[in-house]
C-alpha cells in the first residue's frame, strides 16, 4: 500500500484516498518551508533554468500593457453606470447610471502608438536589468558587456517583430 501512495499525486491522494491526508499535509507543509527558505526569484531559477528571472519582469509587465490598454480604457468606461445599477433593476445607487461610455475616445493610431511604446520601453528596461545583474556577475566591464550582446540581438529581434505585429492589426 505504502508503494503505491508514492505513485499518488499528494493533492489527489488527500483528496480521495483515506491515507492521503497525511501525505498532503506533508507536501504543502514542505511547500510552506521551502516558500520561507527561497524567494520567489530563487524557485524560478530552480524551477525554469532562467538564471535571472528579473529581468523578465518589465518585459511581462509591458506586454500586459500591450496586450490590455485599449480593453482597460474602453470596457472601464462601463464601471460607473454598472455600480449605480448592479443588477439591472434601474437604480441609481451613486447618480452615475446615466454615464454613457465613449466608445471613440481611442483610436487605432492612438493604441498602435501605446502599444508601440510599451513595447520598446519595456524591452530596453529588461536589457537594463540584464545589464545590471551583468555588472553585478562578473568582475570585468569588457566581460558584462560582452556577456550582453545576444541578449541584445534577441531583443532588437523582439523587438522589431513585435512591432510589426502590432503594425499588421
Amino acid at each position: 500500500m505504502a508503494e503505491e501512495s508514492t505513485l499518488r499525486h499528494p493533492v489527489v491522494s488527500g483528496l480521495f484516498y483515506p491515507d492521503g491526508a497525511q501525505e498532503l499535509e506533508q507536501t504543502v507543509d514542505g511547500y510552506m518551508a521551502r516558500a520561507d527558505r527561497a524567494s520567489l526569484y530563487k524557485i524560478i531559477r530552480e524551477q525554469t533554468g532562467i538564471p535571472d528571472p528579473e529581468t523578465l519582469v518589465p518585459i511581462a509587465l509591458v506586454y500586459a500593457v500591450a496586450h490590455y490598454f485599449s480593453l482597460f480604457v474602453i470596457q472601464g468606461q462601463f464601471v460607473a453606470p454598472l455600480l449605480s445599477d448592479p443588477l439591472g433593476r434601474g437604480w441609481d445607487i451613486f447618480g452615475t447610471a446615466g454615464v454613457q461610455p465613449n466608445l471613440g475616445v481611442l483610436g487605432p493610431n492612438t493604441i498602435w502608438y501605446v502599444q508601440a511604446a510599451s513595447l520598446v520601453l519595456g524591452h530596453v528596461a529588461g536589457l537594463a536589468v540584464a545589464h545590471d545583474r551583468a555588472v553585478a556577475i562578473f568582475r570585468d566591464r569588457g566581460d558584462a558587456l560582452r556577456s550582453q550582446y545576444a541578449m541584445l540581438a534577441l531583443m532588437v529581434v523582439y523587438t522589431v517583430g513585435g512591432l510589426w505585429l502590432l503594425s499588421r492589426g
